[in-house]
């Protein structure tokens, strides 16, 4: 065998052996981050980030009146005088709103989500059910003839509370619903929460 031929099969065999080992590197890099899951530029939002804050919803569908409006002290004399409530004789300023269908049941709706803390039987105020939101916002619906949630429920703006019916303390309004709505220990008017979030009140 003469040198040059000898020089040749060295060289192939050294080629074949740097081939073999890149191969080798190769397969164990791609083996070592075949798991590696891949990130995306763009995650998807979570849940709390595309959740937007609902709005305070009116109790109700349909064709409903307000019989009588919240007692707030920056209304002029004539209307504060309409939000009076004569009960046992003495007038009492109205803490909340009063809503009629022409004296007929209708049916009461939640106007925020939330959690249902207090449901009972009042001997003045009828069936009355409250529900705070997670915010802090209680919501109270009064003068009913029927309520349809459980204490301690999750309900759903929008879900039906049950229906209208009548109470002692506002018996000239007859078939009614009372609405309060309260905010850190403060009783705010509800026809301008109507349309708001939590967050604006």
């Amino acid at each position: 065998m003469n040198k040059k031929t000898y020089k040749i099969g060295l060289l192939f065999c050294l080629s074949v052996f740097v081939f073999l080992t890149g191969l080798v590197v190769y397969e164990k890099f791609n083996e070592n981050n075949r798991d590696i899951p891949v990130v995306s530029m763009n995650p998807t939002p979570t849940e709390t980030e595309t959740k937007t804050e609902e709005k305070i919803a009116k109790p109700y569908a349909g064709e409903v009146q307000v019989a009588r409006s919240f007692y707030d002290q920056s209304d002029d004399a004539e209307k504060q005088g309409k939000s009076l409530v004569l009960f046992e004789g003495v007038y009492r300023p109205n803490q909340g709103a009063d809503f009629t269908s022409n004296n007929k049941a209708f049916e009461v709706l939640a106007s925020l989500s939330g959690t249902v803390t207090s449901k009972k039987e009042d001997p003045i105020f009828g069936l009355c059910v409250s529900i705070e939101s997670d915010n802090g916002v209680t919501i109270t619906y009064q003068s009913m003839s029927e309520v349809t949630v459980e204490l301690n429920a999750k309900v759903k703006q929008g879900d039906v509370l049950g229906k209208t019916g009548e109470n002692l303390y506002e018996a000239d309004l007859g078939n009614h619903l009372h609405m309060i709505v309260e905010k850190n220990g403060n009783v705010l008017n509800p026809e301008k929460c109507f349309d708001k979030t939590t967050k604006e009140l």
